[in-house]
């Protein structure tokens, strides 16, 4: 573990004052410090994975306004009076989209 404050302080000392007959109150204690530290590794490791999920989201629009934006560019200047140049481009944006998606549901 990192050098964070410990939540518990030093709850082994403390529970040592109440020494009770057949109870290993350090174990006990040790137990359950085990157990926070695994529950904020799990945390931590979430976070990171929501702050890569959040670039690539952040990424993926970026890349759909450029798209975009191109396409009106080039709408604007005639360039897709072609039936059939607008169907591939709205094609290929399709395929992009999925592709994006797919990639957001594989990210780890």
């Amino acid at each position: 573990m990192t050098n964070q404050t410990h939540p518990f302080g030093d709850v082994t000392a403390m529970m040592a004052q109440f020494k009770m007959p057949g109870i290993d109150m350090a174990a006990i204690v040790e137990t359950q410090r085990k157990d926070i530290e695994a529950l904020i590794a799990a945390n931590a490791a979430t976070f990171e994975s929501m702050q890569a999920l959040g670039r690539k989201q952040g990424e993926i629009m970026k890349e759909a306004m450029q798209g975009m934006q191109d396409a009106a560019e080039t709408l604007a200047g005639g360039g897709m009076a072609d039936v059939g140049r607008q169907g591939e481009a709205v094609r290929k944006g399709f395929e992009k989209t999925l592709a994006n998606m797919k990639e957001l549901v594989t990210l780890k």
